[in-house]
């Protein structure tokens, strides 16, 4: 059975695989597990392994085949039976806004094979098996992937037996899209070289005097008039907006995380915005394209520019200064109709509001 169980794994892994386009989230994970048998004083609690492979076909809905092997144990004689369950389960995400924790709760049915004695017959009987539990994931590295979970198992045997179980898993995933190259940060013009000091005039020579019979004295020069003062260079604009696209965040798919190179462009431009000297405020905001549901691109657009707010604060910008929204779809800036429209619209803004500053937009060049 153990032999059989893992073929039918291994095959909708297969089946997985060759479906075309990547699932946005899929994932195969070895598992371990401890088994509390309820309903019988009679069995020990027990450790048990196996593994699992499954996906998320949406943000919030996903599914799992999961194949676990156990060895029940009497606390009074030393009978013991081998037991597997293979069990397919449907997955909900609680919370799609937590990212990058996972959330779910998962319930389903399968079978599970018990070996004699305790199939309560003198051979091995496969049973029907129904479960429900919860548990959380957690994605780790570029394709790393950690879970934790409780359930309950509902064995139809002759007499109904429930097991409560325990498992950790880890795993792989796969069907993320790659990232795209960073571009540099958008450049602020610098601030023009202040005009060179006029150079002051010398002084006219003293006038001759004329003889005269009786010598008169000589007039006295007046002294050269003072240079006058250069002015000061002119204070650098402020701009007003800044637009951060999908070429520098390169987000991950329903992701929030930046990487070293997106934090790099970020601190340049917190470093350009605290040489301006003033009050001012910063609202960054964060936008999708209209691919997907627009309820979960609201929610994912608000986490991407929370993660910009946070490096701008930790780049020395005050935390009292700053405020991040979710647009989600909406204010478009290019068709979404086309893949380089769609990738234009992926763009966190950083709005700056000071008084006297005239509207204006930054935006660097776009690469899908």
């Amino acid at each position: 059975m153990r032999t059989s169980s893992m073929s039918l794994l291994l095959a909708a892994l297969g089946a997985t695989l060759a479906a075309g386009e990547p699932l946005p989230e899929g994932w195969v994970q070895a598992k371990a597990a401890v088994i509390k048998p309820d309903g019988c004083n009679c069995l020990k609690d027990v450790l048990g392994g196996g593994g699992g492979v499954g996906a998320w076909i949406t943000p919030r809905w996903g599914a799992e085949l999961d194949v676990l092997q156990l060895r029940l144990k009497s606390k009074h004689t030393t009978a013991a039976s081998d037991e597997t369950h293979v069990l397919a389960s449907g997955l909900f995400n609680l919370a799609p806004a937590a990212a990058p924790w996972i959330p779910y709760a998962r319930a389903g049915a399968g079978l599970a094979t018990i070996q004699a004695p305790y199939s309560l017959a003198d051979h091995g009987t496969t049973r029907a098996a129904f479960h429900a539990g919860v548990g959380v994931q957690r994605p780790f590295g570029q394709r790393g992937l950690f879970s934790a979970e409780v359930r309950a198992v509902t064995i139809e045997n002759e007499i109904r037996r429930t097991e409560y179980q325990g498992l950790v898993g880890l795993g792989l995933r796969w069907g993320r899209k790659a990232s795209a190259v960073a571009a540099p940060a958008p450049v602020v013009a610098p601030a023009p070289a202040p005009a060179p000091a006029p150079v002051a005039e010398p002084p006219a020579p003293s006038p001759v005097v004329a003889p005269a019979p009786a010598p008169a004295p000589a007039p006295v020069a007046e002294p050269p008039a003072p240079a006058p003062v250069a002015a000061p260079a002119p204070a650098p604009e402020l701009p007003r907006r800044l637009v951060l696209d999908e070429a520098v965040l390169h987000f991950q798919n329903d992701r929030a995380e930046l990487d070293a190179a997106a934090e790099a462009a970020i601190r340049k431009v917190a470093e350009t915005l605290k040489g301006f000297g003033g009050q001012y405020d910063l609202r960054v905001v964060g936008y999708t394209s209209s691919t997907g549901n627009a309820a979960h691109n609201r929610a994912l657009s608000l986490r991407r520019a929370r993660a910009v707010a946070k490096v701008l604060e930790s780049a020395g910008i005050p935390a009292a200064r700053l405020k991040a929204e979710g647009a989600g779809p909406d204010a478009p800036i290019a068709d979404n109709g086309t893949a380089e429209g769609r990738a234009r619209n992926r763009r966190v803004e950083i709005e700056v509001k000071a008084d006297g500053v005239e509207t204006r937009r930054a935006e660097t060049g776009l690469r899908d």
